[in-house]
């Protein structure tokens, strides 16, 4: 994945990138399977990308609010005290979904966040 991106992608994210002229399945494949290890939240979007940690439910379910469409997850950390900030949050998040947020632990917020294949949890 590195090679590739590095290759062809080296101005942004393969999982974003526009399919081409002959797209397969694979690009919805490695986003099925694709997740995220937690850091300190910078390359999360909290709308597209699949953070939460239940077996079922790994995307947000809230629509994103007009203007916040890339808000990121450290929007939401407070590195601080190693905790989310929810207090504004019902604004703009369902209640489930700020349910799920509040179950996950902060571990690791003074790192980079990861992608990982969530079937081992090792990096991609």
């Amino acid at each position: 994945m590195k090679v590739f991106k590095a290759e062809y992608l080296s101005n942004g994210d393969c999982l974003d990138a526009p399919l081409g002229y002959n797209p397969n399945t694979s690009q919805a494949l490695v986003k099925e399977g694709m997740g995220w290890r937690l850091g300190n939240g910078h390359s999360i979007n909290i709308w597209k990308q699949p953070w939460l940690k239940k077996q079922d439910k790994c995307y947000v379910s809230s629509s994103p609010p007009l203007g916040l469409e890339h808000m990121t997850i450290n929007s939401l950390i407070r590195v601080d005290q190693n905790g989310w900030i929810l207090d504004n949050a019902q604004q703009i998040i369902n209640n489930d979904d700020l349910q799920d947020i509040q179950m996950m632990p902060l571990i690791n917020t003074h790192e980079k966040d990861l992608p990982i294949w969530k079937a081992s949890a090792t990096e991609i």
